[in-house]
């Protein structure tokens, strides 16, 4: 989990891999901010300086990303720019504001409309865009809206995501992100080895087992570890 804030090795091992280092950066320096800043301060305190942090943030990518220093892929200026830790630290810091927002200002009703309205204007936006990066959370002007929303609404779209199917795929989704990139590169070779080299087949019958093997990751492997190490926890605290 040290991976991306050394270039050279930030995609080392599975690929994928580089975000965990960046989410066990944001987890060791949460409990600082709470305890410093969240606590302490009224939310409308907190809205300017996070917002300008994150609005350098993204200046800073965009000067890297058209600066002399950036190589393109693959480079160690590269996965600089794009996977080290600190990069994405506005990402968070914009994500903490707008889980405070959700928690004192946000009220529950039905945001349908609004919430399709984002998601059409989301499709837009990735489609025209020629020059803004977002891979450093540019989108979440677009989405934490959507996020906060959804985390609220009381509407259609809340009760056909509180299904068991969505519940589901939603529960092994970062099995999905993470086992990506080994599954795609088996299923590769298997074809290959099979002389099947049809793209379309490759991908969906990948993205099957994939989907497979997350469930049963989660179901036989990370539900019963985590009530383990959460029993552990209860048993330590108490």
């Amino acid at each position: 989990m040290i991976q991306s804030w050394i270039p050279n090795y930030a995609l080392s091992f599975n690929t994928p891999g580089w975000s965990l280092s960046v989410e066990l950066f944001f987890y060791i320096t949460f409990p600082f901010l709470f305890n410093h800043f969240y606590k302490k301060l009224p939310l409308k305190k907190l809205i300017l300086p996070l917002f300008i942090c994150f609005i350098i943030s993204q200046i800073v990518l965009h000067v890297l990303l058209n600066s002399i220093f950036f190589e393109g892929h693959p480079s160690a200026s590269h996965n600089f720019t794009y996977y080290f830790p600190l990069m994405h630290f506005s990402e968070f810091l914009i994500g903490n504001l707008a889980g405070l927002f959700f928690l004192k200002v946000i009220k529950i009703k039905n945001y349908d409309l609004p919430i399709i309205s984002l998601i059409m204007l989301t499709v837009i936006v990735l489609k025209i865009n020629i020059r803004i990066s977002y891979h450093n959370g540019m989108l979440a002007f677009l989405f934490i809206p959507i996020i906060i929303l959804i985390s609220a609404n009381n509407g259609q779209i809340t009760k056909i995501s509180n299904m068991k199917l969505p519940v589901f795929l939603g529960e092994i989704s970062y099995s999905i992100y993470i086992l990506q990139k080994p599954i795609f590169l088996w299923v590769n070779k298997i074809m290959h080895y099979l002389s099947l080299d049809n793209k379309i087949i490759i991908f969906y019958s990948a993205t099957l087992i994939l989907i497979i093997i997350s469930g049963v990751s989660y179901t036989y492997f990370e539900t019963p570890l985590r009530k383990r190490i959460n029993k552990k926890v209860i048993i330590t605290t108490t």
